[in-house]
């Protein structure tokens, strides 16, 4: 009996060490970098960082067809004058200061390739957080401002324009008041 337990040692014993040394030997083992940054990449898309819902958030507002941005990819050093111009312009329509030099249409429609250019370069989803919070802080100023003019003033643009053109301003210059309140709210690192 006792040379049945010494061989059976003398037996097992190897086997034993065998696979221990197979288990210490596997937990040395490296993971593949591709999994590793899958999973990085999968842990990512489950809990989106901040900056990174906020572009998402933006883009879903961005009611234009979403091509590369326009021109060079600099923070604005300041709100576009023009904007600004346009926007004092119209809060004098319907009034006696309203200068019969000036065309209504001729504004509206310059204001909207004012915004077009706008959202198409700085203001596009992939450049609006390198914009100064100032810059961002004015263009929802001045589309507020404008949208507030438009309801203000919609029976006298509605007697120029027709309510399908005043609508369809309205419309476009909503969008652009909903996404510069939305570019206020890019996250601070």
């Amino acid at each position: 009996m006792k040379t049945s337990l010494v061989r059976t040692f003398f037996v097992a014993s190897p086997v034993s060490l065998t696979f221990l040394l197979a288990l210490l030997g596997g937990a040395q083992a490296t993971e593949d970098p591709a999994e590793v940054e899958e999973r990085r990449q999968a842990a990512a898309r489950a809990s989106p960082s901040p900056l990174d819902k906020f572009r998402t958030d933006y883009r879903a507002l961005y009611k234009i067809k979403l091509s590369n941005p326009v021109g060079e990819d600099l923070p604005l050093g300041m709100y576009p004058r023009e904007v600004s111009h346009k926007v004092a312009k119209l809060s004098f329509f319907g009034t006696p200061s309203w200068e019969s030099r000036w065309n209504v249409d001729n504004i509206l429609q310059g204001l909207n390739l004012d915004y077009a250019q706008l959202l198409a370069g700085p203001f596009h989803p992939e450049r609006v957080e390198s914009q100064l919070q100032e810059t961002r802080t004015k263009h929802l100023e001045q589309s507020s401002k404008l949208v507030q003019l438009m309801f203000e003033k919609w029976d006298d643009l509605e007697g120029v324009l027709g309510e399908e053109e005043v609508d369809k301003h309205l419309r476009f210059y909503q969008m652009v008041r909903n996404l510069a309140a939305h570019a206020e709210l890019v996250p601070t690192m």
